[in-house]
């Protein structure tokens, strides 16, 4: 039996977040248009791939204020880098 009970399987993922070194350090929804807005930051010293999938939602790359940027969201991370991603729907 399972522990709860509701509408997505126990194996769902709300956010799915795959890299050897990514570190999320926030997630939250930013308060002006409640936005999924996902921080964290490479480990390694060396570019690493990052995959971030959410359901109906568009990866933005965002600064530390949370704006977006000019950027286009890339599925690798910087060595160090830390990165802000805004999952827009």
């Amino acid at each position: 039996m399972a522990v709860q009970s509701g509408a997505y399987p126990a194996t769902y993922h709300y956010v799915k977040v795959e890299s050897e070194t990514f570190v999320p350090t926030a997630l939250k929804r930013r308060k002006a248009d409640q936005a999924l807005i996902l921080r964290g930051y490479n480990m390694s010293d060396e570019v690493k791939a990052l995959t971030i999938e959410k359901a109906e939602s568009t990866p933005v790359v965002l600064n530390l204020l949370e704006e977006a940027t000019e950027e286009n969201y890339v599925s690798e991370i910087q060595p160090y880098e830390i990165r802000t991603i805004g999952l827009m729907n």
